[in-house]
């Protein structure tokens, strides 16, 4: 995902557009993932983007789980 993308609708269609994120149980499976601090990939991911951004994407994940 390129940080490029600030709102929540460019975020939307890149990540089910182009993403592999189509239905709730997809979804649910980002979240519980990037929800767990001791994952290896939540890690990868806040040392790419930080801790901000990841708060942001599962706000965004949450949001979206509701709108599938």
């Amino acid at each position: 995902m390129e940080l490029s993308m600030q709102t929540y609708d460019e975020w939307k269609v890149c990540i089910t557009s182009g993403g592999d994120i189509r239905t709730a149980d997809a979804v649910r499976g980002r979240i519980e993932i990037l929800s767990d601090a001791k994952h290896e990939e939540t890690k990868q991911f806040v040392k790419v983007h930080g801790k901000e951004h990841l708060q942001q994407i599962l706000s965004w994940l949450a949001r979206l789980e509701k709108e599938l």
